[in-house]
C-alpha cells in the first residue's frame, strides 16, 4: 500500500506538542505487518540522497505525528522505523482538556511553597525599630506604693498611690528625717526610731516605666495610724488595668528580596524568621505569616499596676481588619524596690536576668534617687537567634541604650529557579490551552478519542511535566 509522507528535520523536545512547519513530501510503501502506532515504512529514493538527515514525519493517512527511530538500507530501498509523537498528533485535543495543573509556566500562586528549590546557606538580615515610650531611667519613671491605712478607696488593707521620683524622695525623707508626725511625744526621738519601722506600713514598691492612670491628687496622706504631708496621686480606683498600644505597619515590614520575582510564600517559614525584641518580654519569635497578606502587627499591652504584672499580644491584621493573635507573652513589667529600715535598696530587684552584673560605678543615677545603692545587670542583649520568654524585672539595657521595638528579619535565600523550563505552583483546575508552556498535572484523566497507548504516552507526559505549544522548541 503506497501513501504519501511528509518528512522533516525538526528539533523538538520528546514532552512537547510542536509541530513542524515545513517539510518534504515523499511517496512512501507501508511495510506489512504495519501498526499505527509504530509503523515501518519503505522509500525508494534517488541515487545519491541520503534520508538520514529527517527525523521526523507525518502520515496524513493515519492523521498523526511520527518520530522517527531508525533508517535501515536494503538494496536502493530505504526503511524507516517509526513511533507515534502522541503530544504533537493530539495537540489540540490536549488544549482543549481540564484538568488540575500542578505546576505552570504561564501562571503561579505565589501563597503556594515551592519545594523545588534547595534553600542556600547565604541569608540577609533586615530590622525595623520605632522608639518605645517607656521610661529607660530610674529618673524618668514612676513608683506606686501600696501603704496600708485606713483610706476609702483601700483594696482591703491597702491603699496605692502614685509617686514621681521627686514625689518618691520626698516621701522617704518625710518618713525617715523626723518622727514628729507620729505625734509620739513621751518617748525620746532616738528610742522611737529604734522601735518603731515606718516602712512596716509599706505593703509595696514597684517602679513602672510608664505613667500608671492616676486618681485624686494627694496633699495629706494617710499613713498607718498617722497621716503627714506629701504630694502624689491616688491609683485610680477606676482603671487599675491600662492597655497600651504600638503599630507596625505592613509597609514597614521588611520582605524577603526574593519574594517578589517567586512569591509571596518565601515571606514565610523556613524561608523567612521574625523575632520582636521589646523589653520586657525579651525576644519572641513571630510566625512567617505574620508577613503574608499586607499583614500590620498591633503590640496590645495590658498592665496590673498594682501586682506589675504585663502580658503582650501581638495581633496580625490583614486588610480585611481581622485580627489574628500572632504571639502572647507575659512579664512582670515593674521592678520591685526593697524597702529598709534605712534605705531603699534596688540592687536585688535590678540584679534580674543575667550573670554578667554591669558596676553601679559605670552608671549615674543622680536626681531624686541619688542616694539609693543602685546596681542594674545588662539582661539581655536581642540577637536574631536567641529567644526568650517573659523577663523578671530590669531594664539595664534600656538604662544604657535607646529603647527600641525592633522587629529582626532574618531571610534565606534559595536557589536560582527556571520558570520556563519547570514552571512554578499553580495548583487550579484549568483548560490547559489558557496556559500555554510547561505544564505538569496531577492524576491526569484525559479525554480524547486516541488509542489506549496513546492515553498512556499523554496521561504519563502530562504527569512528568510537557510543553503544550510553548514556541522554545
Amino acid at each position: 500500500m503506497a501513501f504519501n509522507v511528509t518528512l522533516y528535520t525538526f528539533s523538538k523536545r520528546k514532552n512537547s506538542t510542536s509541530k513542524p512547519t515545513s517539510g518534504t513530501v515523499f511517496s512512501g510503501l507501508m511495510r506489512e505487518p504495519c501498526g499505527v502506532i509504530r509503523p515501518s515504512v519503505s522509500f525508494e529514493f534517488a541515487a545519491g540522497v541520503n534520508p538520514s538527515a529527517y527525523n521526523y514525519a507525518y502520515i496524513p493517512n493515519f492523521g498523526r505525528y511520527y518520530f522517527i527511530r531508525e533508517w535501515t538500507s536494503t538494496g536502493r530501498l530505504w526503511a524507516c522505523s517509526m513511533e507515534v509523537d502522541a503530544l504533537a498528533s493530539w495537540a489540540d485535543e490536549i488544549g482543549a482538556q481540564s484538568l488540575y495543573v500542578t505546576r505552570s509556566s504561564k501562571r503561579k500562586n505565589g501563597n503556594i511553597s515551592d519545594g523545588m528549590y534547595p534553600i542556600l546557606s547565604d541569608y540577609t538580615i533586615n530590622k525595623y525599630e520605632i522608639a518605645s515610650s517607656y521610661a529607660t531611667r530610674i529618673e524618668s519613671g514612676w513608683f506606686v506604693v501600696g501603704i496600708i491605712n485606713s483610706d476609702a478607696d483601700a483594696v482591703g488593707a491597702v491603699s496605692y498611690y502614685v509617686f514621681t521620683p521627686a514625689q518618691f524622695s520626698s516621701f522617704k525623707q518625710n518618713l525617715m528625717t523626723s518622727s514628729t508626725w507620729t505625734g509620739v511625744s513621751d518617748i525620746t526621738e532616738e528610742l522611737l526610731k529604734t522601735l518603731f519601722n515606718p516602712f512596716q506600713y509599706i505593703a509595696s514598691c514597684k517602679w513602672f516605666p510608664y505613667q500608671p492612670p492616676m486618681g485624686a491628687k494627694v496633699t495629706s496622706l494617710p499613713f498607718g495610724w498617722w497621716s503627714f504631708s506629701v504630694n502624689c496621686h491616688e491609683l485610680s480606683s477606676v482603671v487599675q488595668y491600662q492597655k497600651r498600644r504600638n503599630e507596625i505597619t505592613s509597609e514597614h515590614i521588611p520582605k524577603h528580596p526574593q519574594a517578589a520575582s517567586r512569591g509571596d510564600y518565601l515571606n514565610n517559614e523556613p524561608f523567612s524568621e521574625y523575632n520582636l525584641a521589646y523589653s520586657p518580654y525579651g525576644l519572641i519569635r513571630l510566625p512567617g505569616w505574620i508577613n503574608i497578606d499586607s499583614t500590620d502587627l498591633i503590640l496590645s499591652e495590658t498592665i496590673d499596676f498594682i501586682t506589675g504584672n504585663s502580658t503582650l499580644l501581638v495581633y496580625a491584621t490583614n486588610a480585611s481588619e481581622q485580627q489574628i493573635v500572632a504571639a502572647e507573652v507575659a512579664a512582670p513589667i515593674a521592678i520591685d524596690v526593697q524597702i529598709a529600715q534605712t534605705n531603699v535598696d534596688f540592687t536585688p530587684a535590678l540584679k534580674s536576668l543575667g550573670n554578667a552584673v554591669v558596676s553601679a560605678a559605670s552608671l549615674d543615677f543622680r536626681g531624686a534617687l541619688a542616694d539609693a545603692a543602685s546596681g542594674i545587670a545588662s539582661a539581655v542583649c536581642a540577637a536574631p537567634t536567641v529567644q526568650t520568654g517573659g523577663r523578671n524585672g530590669g531594664f539595664s539595657d534600656l538604662v544604657i541604650y535607646d529603647a527600641y521595638i525592633t522587629l529582626h528579619c532574618k531571610f534565606y535565600h534559595v536557589a536560582d529557579n527556571s520558570n520556563r523550563l519547570l514552571g512554578a505552583p499553580l495548583c487550579e483546575d484549568v483548560t490547559l490551552s489558557t496556559i500555554p508552556g510547561y505544564i505538569e498535572v496531577l492524576s491526569p484523566h484525559i479525554n480524547i478519542a486516541c488509542t489506549a497507548e496513546e492515553t498512556e504516552m499523554i496521561e504519563s507526559y502530562m504527569q512528568s511535566g510537557f510543553f503544550l505549544d510553548s514556541g522554545v522548541d
